[in-house]
C-alpha cells in the first residue's frame, strides 16, 4: 500500500474522553495533517473519529492523541483502516 494512496480510519476512543476537550484536540491536530472528516461523542461516554488521508498522518493523528491525552484519558483505541466510503471535504466536529 503506498503512501500516496488516501484511506479511511474509524476508531472508537474509550476511556474518560468526554469534556476534556477531546474533540477539539482531535480536530486541531487532523486539521494540521490535512485529514478530512469527523469527530463526535457516542452515548456511551467514547468518541468515533472517522479521518481520512495516508496512512503516515493517519497513525501521526493517533501517536499525538496519545500524547496529548495520556493512558489517564484513553483506555482504548478501536481501529479499522479501509477504503474510503464517502469523502468529507473538511474536518468538523458533530454534536
Amino acid at each position: 500500500m503506498r503512501d500516496r494512496e488516501l484511506l479511511e480510519m474509524s476508531a472508537i476512543v474509550s476511556g474518560r474522553v468526554q469534556g476534556v476537550g477531546f474533540r477539539a484536540t482531535t480536530k486541531y491536530l487532523a486539521e494540521d495533517l490535512k485529514l478530512t472528516g469527523f469527530v463526535r461523542n457516542l452515548s456511551d461516554g467514547s468518541v468515533e473519529i472517522c479521518a481520512q488521508g495516508s496512512m503516515s498522518h493517519l497513525e501521526k493523528l493517533l501517536a499525538d492523541l496519545r500524547r496529548e491525552f495520556s493512558s489517564d484519558y484513553i483506555q482504548n483505541i478501536a481501529v479499522d483502516i479501509h477504503p474510503i466510503q464517502k469523502s468529507y471535504a473538511d474536518f468538523k466536529i458533530v454534536r
